[in-house]
C-alpha cells in the first residue's frame, strides 16, 4: 500500500498586482474656482461699501496766512524755505524798495564813476609831468637857436658862414616855435580835464548836495514773521521783483484751524448728520478719525462726455467738514496739511 504524502503549503496563485493609480489636479478647475472666488468676494465689497457705508474724498485744509509784498519792493535775502518752523517775530526775507533800490544802483554807479575818474585823474596828472619835461626841453633848444642865428648873421658877415646854414636854424627855429605851441595848448587841455576831475572827485553828488543818496545799509528792510508755525509754500525768490500786495509766502500758524472738508454725492447726503463720527484715512496710510461740524451743498461743474463732443452741466455735491475726533491728534492732521483722504461710515 502506497503512503500517501500530502503538501502541507498553502497554495499560492502566481500573478501580478495593478498599481494604484494617482488622481490628476484638474488646474483648470482650480483657475475657474479660484477666479470665481476672487469675483465673488469683489463683487461681495462693493455691495456692502454701497449698501452699508457711505464714502467721500477730501483733503486737510486750513486757514493758512498768507504773506503779502508791502510795497513794491526787490527781495535781497530770503531766510526760509517751505517746511521750516519759525516763532514770531523771525526774520523771514530782506527787502529794499524798488525806488531805492535805484538810488543804490545810482549809488554804485557814482562811486564806479568816481574810480574811473580818480585813474583818469592819476594818468593826466603823468600827462602833464610829461608836458612840463618837453615843453622846458623845447624852451631851452629855442633859446639855444635864437642864440645861435645872431651867431651865423656875425660869421656870415665875416665869410666864415652860409647863408643856407643861417635858412636851415631859422627852419629849425620856427619848428621849435610850433612844437612849443603844440605842447602849451595840449598842456592847457590837460590842465582843464585835471580841474574837472578834481572838481567831479571833491563833489560827486553834485555843488547843492541834493543827489546823495541815503547810506546803503539804511535802504535794506527785514521782514518778520508776525505769527509762529511752518512755511508751507514759498512763490519768490532772491533778486525777484515784488508788486504790493503780491503773495511772498504762506504760514501755517500754530494757531490756524485744521480741518478736512470731504465731498459725498448728493444721494449720501440724507445718511450725514453733524455729529457722525467719521473713519479718516489718509493717502499716506495713516489711519485717524473725525467728527463732522458742518454739513452744506455746493455746485460742482461736470464734463459730461456725449458721443463725439462733451457738455458741461452743473452737479449739487455734499461738503462735509471734520475735526478731530481726539484733540491730541490735531498736530498730526496739521502735518498732513493739503494731503487727500478717505472719509467713511456706515450707513446703519
Amino acid at each position: 500500500m502506497k503512503s500517501g504524502q500530502f503538501n502541507t503549503n498553502k497554495s499560492t496563485i502566481r500573478g501580478s498586482r495593478e498599481k494604484e493609480v494617482t488622481p490628476k489636479t484638474n488646474w483648470d478647475r482650480v483657475v475657474y474656482l479660484a477666479l470665481l472666488s476672487i469675483g465673488v468676494i469683489a463683487l461681495s465689497y462693493y455691495l456692502i461699501n454701497r449698501n452699508f457705508f457711505v464714502k467721500g474724498d477730501g483733503r486737510v485744509t486750513a486757514n493758512e496766512m498768507q504773506v503779502l509784498s508791502p510795497s513794491d519792493i526787490r527781495f535781497q535775502e530770503i531766510f526760509v524755505q517751505p517746511g521750516d518752523t519759525v516763532q514770531r517775530a523771525d526774520t523771514l526775507f530782506m527787502f529794499t524798495f524798488i525806488e531805492w533800490q535805484q538810488s543804490m544802483d545810482s549809488l554804485e554807479t557814482i562811486k564806479r564813476s568816481l574810480r574811473d575818474a580818480s585813474q583818469e585823474l592819476n594818468e593826466v596828472q603823468g600827462d602833464l609831468r610829461i608836458k612840463a619835461i618837453e615843453l622846458e626841453r623845447n624852451s631851452q633848444q629855442l633859446e639855444y637857436y635864437e642864440s645861435r642865428i645872431s651867431q651865423i648873421k656875425t660869421e656870415i658877415q665875416l665869410g666864415v658862414a652860409t647863408v643856407s646854414e643861417l635858412k636851415s636854424v631859422e627852419d629849425r627855429l620856427m619848428n621849435l616855435k610850433g612844437e612849443l605851441s603844440l605842447i602849451r595848448e595840449q598842456q592847457q587841455l590837460l590842465l582843464n580835464k585835471r580841474n574837472r576831475l578834481q572838481r567831479k572827485i571833491s563833489s560827486p553828488y553834485g555843488d547843492d548836495g541834493s543827489d546823495i543818496p541815503m547810506n546803503a545799509a539804511s535802504m535794506q528792510h527785514i521782514y518778520k514773521s508776525p505769527v509762529s508755525g511752518i512755511v508751507t509754500a514759498l512763490y519768490k525768490n532772491e533778486s525777484e521783483l515784488g508788486l504790493r500786495s503780491e503773495r511772498v509766502m504762506a504760514i501755517l500758524s500754530v494757531e490756524s484751524q485744521i480741518k478736512i472738508k470731504a465731498i459725498f454725492q448728493q444721494k449720501s447726503g440724507k445718511y450725514l448728520s453733524i455729529g457722525d463720527h467719521m473713519n479718516i484715512t489718509f493717502d499716506n496710510g495713516a489711519k485717524s478719525k473725525g467728527v463732522i461740524t458742518d454739513i452744506y451743498a455746493a455746485e460742482a461743474l461736470i464734463d459730461r462726455p456725449t458721443g463725439s463732443q462733451s457738455e458741461l452741466e452743473f452737479s449739487i455735491q455734499i461738503v462735509a467738514e471734520l475735526k478731530p475726533e481726539n484733540p491730541v491728534e490735531l498736530d498730526q492732521w496739521k502735518s498732513y496739511n493739503k494731503m487727500g483722504v478717505t472719509v467713511k461710515k456706515t450707513i446703519f
